[in-house]
């Protein structure tokens, strides 16, 4: 009897460490996910478009509502970009707009993102950066290496690194997200104010393009 007690004893021990680290495991499982979520990511958190590339930054808030017909406009606007690096879990930002004074900020990340300001930016004030600023949830991923603002004039996009040229074109001050880049020359998704679900791929050239840290503009 005792030989048959000592052996259930084995038993319910050996089943009791199995199920021990099972849960270990799946602990661990958790916070690895937990990690993965906190990790800022390239994508769009609302209104806000960033790009991650390794300890760099780059970003827009675009807000774009009450649409006039003969204008061919909106009437409520606020668009700002912004570029930072990231330190210790957080990006101290410089955020601004071409002609415009820069404005010092804050992003932290936990998931979403929360984006704030030193000073209200110009434009319609939809949301309040100043103060503890405004959370942003994410929601899409994408693959973007920069985020940019057309400096010329006028850029057609080229099927590739060359002067094949499209008819499709971007102007001054348009916004594109850097998907890729060689030599001189940057491939981006261009999508249009009014249809902000049509994306146009092409290739522009680097000149094209403000630099993505505003002290440079």
């Amino acid at each position: 009897m005792k030989v048959i007690f000592l052996y259930s004893l084995l038993i319910v021990c050996a089943l009791n460490c199995a199920n021990i680290e099972k849960e270990k495991k799946e602990v661990y499982s958790e916070e690895n996910d937990n990690r993965q979520t906190t990790k800022l990511e390239s994508g769009k958190y609302g209104d806000v478009s960033i790009a991650v590339s390794g300890d760099t930054v780059t970003g827009v808030y675009e807000y774009y509502d009450k649409w006039n017909e003969s204008a061919k406009q909106f009437t409520d606007v606020n668009v700002f970009y912004f570029f930072g690096r990231l330190s210790n879990g957080k990006i101290a930002i410089k955020s601004g707009w071409p002609g415009e004074e820069l404005i010092s900020g804050l992003i932290t990340y936990d998931g979403g993102i929360r984006l704030a300001l030193k000073d209200q930016p110009n434009g319609y004030a939809a949301v309040d950066f100043e103060g503890e600023g405004y959370k942003f949830e994410k929601t899409a991923n994408r693959k973007w290496q920069r985020i940019g603002i057309i400096r010329a004039d006028k850029a057609h996009l080229h099927q590739a690194p060359s002067l094949e040229k499209t008819k499709i074109y971007v102007v001054a001050n348009d916004v594109v997200k850097i998907i890729e880049k060689v030599q001189g020359w940057s491939r981006v998704e261009y999508s249009p104010l009014t249809n902000s679900s049509k994306i146009f791929t092409g290739w522009i050239q680097d000149s094209d393009l403000y630099s993505i840290d505003p002290d440079k503009w």
